[in-house]
């Protein structure tokens, strides 16, 4: 008689388990959603556009031949971004256009949520998927117009669909995987470096794959991809010298979601561990008699990997070695680093994982903080000469770029662009369009032009080397300034930003700015 409670006490503790297990394997989908939403939606809109996502807005939102300008030459490697945010019905916003950036970032937590489970279990994916809505770089780039998120969710998708490819081989997983991963390439071409380190990965599975499904799925995206790599090489723009070039250190840091106070170091050694705790225990699976078993940690290493040394090759001919880039390596990174923490004792995990999330919450805050990004702030720019500005007042842009966001701004200051007139380029304001309009710069002539009608003050706008860059030649300008005007004002706007303002002298100037100018 004294038996029965305790049978049903050991059911109910059993069903208890059983109810909280299943309740936690339906909540955490839930949770990651929730967690990736609100720190990839939270003040998306606080931060001014810069260049780059201006110049998405112009091809979103452009005429026809901008758009196909764009997809078919330079822009090619991010057409696929540009054809959704075209097709979406939003606004003109900095919130509005980052929403897409939004929804594939949170997409890409739960897809990397579902790989992880799939690799290496629940509590694995758990942990993956926190560290990966919590880390600075994926959260930055979730809040941004431009491909990265896109590109990371089909990366992190076509993972997913080649771990079902390998664990049931049908003709159509693979054929699927392939024509996803060549879509990702059209997202950013990166993600191919990704499908290269992916496939390769699978070398230790050679002799229990299906070799032709393989080959099949590897000739179907490179069919699909070729359009892509004949752009690329047509309009050398996979590479551009003008970005800084990472380092692999700071490129770990960064992936890793290193932060730079205090706590940072001991952030560091904490994940240094993690890493070195999976790459053990994935060298101890090289004799597992399961051949799926070892396969996970190739597909990780691969992953990372892969595009590390293809990077490094093509960057011998175009610099591609840039952070934002990596991007697509970042649910791998993670993905390592959760399996390493998985297999420490549960206590001192739950110490580590609370260590880290402190750690991370320190960049994160700051860059909740920033009003600008990259190094640009439009917004306040614009903000300075539209209380400043006087009717007749004029405007150069060096380079030339810099007129897209600066004109993005001048729409929400009433007057401004009656008061104020580009001088150079000379197009009329809204007549602007950076993708074909290169073509219709007159360089010379808008030179010419100014030395015959000085205005009496000029703001010049410099975005990254100012008189010097690369992208328009400044020197002429530099000689009208030093000629006929003396510099009264400057400011800087982020690091790669910077206002002056000249008015014109009746006499000689004094040279002010000299050959170099404000750079």
């Amino acid at each position: 008689m004294t038996a029965e409670p305790d049978v049903r006490t050991g059911t109910l503790l059993r069903g208890s388990r059983k109810a909280l297990g299943i309740l936690s394997s339906r909540g955490a989908p839930v949770l990651v959603l929730a967690l990736s939403a609100a720190l990839a939606a939270y003040q998306v809109g606080r931060k001014s556009l810069w260049h780059d996502e201006a110049f998405t807005l112009a091809v979103a939102r452009g005429d026809g031949e901008t758009f196909r300008h764009s997809v078919l030459g330079g822009e090619a490697f991010a057409a696929l971004y540009y054809s959704v945010v075209r097709l979406l019905p939003l606004g003109d916003g900095e919130a509005a256009l980052r929403v897409p950036s939004v929804l594939f970032a949170v997409l890409a937590a739960l897809t990397c949520y579902a790989l992880a489970r799939e690799l290496f279990g629940a509590r694995v994916a758990a942990i993956a998927a926190v560290l990966l809505s919590i880390n600075v770089l994926f959260v930055r780039y979730a809040q941004e117009a431009r491909a990265y998120a896109l590109a990371l969710w089909l990366v992190v998708l076509a993972g997913w669909l080649l771990l079902r490819a390998v664990q049931r081989p049908t003709w159509a997983r693979w054929l699927t995987f392939g024509a996803l991963s060549a879509l990702a390439g059209y997202a950013h071409f990166f993600a191919v470096f990704v499908l290269a380190g992916q496939l390769l990965s699978l070398a230790p599975l050679r002799s229990t794959l299906p070799v032709r499904r393989v080959a099949a799925a590897a000739g179907l995206a490179a069919c699909l991809l070729l359009p892509l790599a004949v752009v690329l090489a047509r309009t050398n723009e996979g590479g551009r010298e003008k970005l800084p070039q990472a380092s692999v250190g700071a490129l770990a840091a960064d992936l890793a979601g290193i932060s730079p106070m205090p706590l940072g170091a001991v952030q560091a050694a904490v994940l240094a561990l993690c890493a070195t705790g999976a790459a053990i225990v994935g060298l101890r699976r090289r004799g597992a008699a399961d051949p799926f078993s070892r396969w996970r940690y190739w597909m990780l290493a691969g992953w990372i990997g892969g595009p590390l040394a293809l990077a490094g090759l093509v960057s011998v001919f175009w610099p591609v070695f840039v952070t934002r880039y990596f991007l697509v390596c970042l649910p791998a990174v993670v993905l390592l680093l959760a399996v390493g923490l998985d297999r420490a004792r549960p206590a001192l995990r739950a110490v580590a994982l609370l260590l880290v999330l402190l750690a991370a919450a320190q960049p994160l805050h700051g860059y909740y903080l920033q009003t600008y990004k990259d190094g640009e702030n439009w917004r306040g720019l614009v903000q300075h000469v539209a209380d400043r500005a006087r009717p007749g007042d004029s405007a150069i842009f060096l380079s030339h770029y810099g007129r897209r966001p600066f004109e993005y701004y001048l729409d929400r200051h009433a007057g401004l662009a009656a008061t104020l007139t580009p001088a150079y380029p000379a197009l009329p304001w809204r007549d602007y369009a950076p993708v074909v309009g290169d073509t219709r710069l007159d360089l010379t002539g808008d030179q010419a032009r100014l030395r015959a009608a000085p205005p009496r003050r000029i703001w010049v706008v410099l975005l990254w080397g100012g008189f010097g860059t690369g992208d328009d030649d400044g020197r002429p300008f530099v000689e009208i300034l030093d000629r006929a005007y003396r510099q009264t004002d400057q400011r800087f706007y982020g690091r790669y930003l910077k206002l002056a303002l000249f008015d014109r002298v009746t006499g000689p100037a004094d040279s002010v700015i000299g050959g170099a100018g404000a750079s």
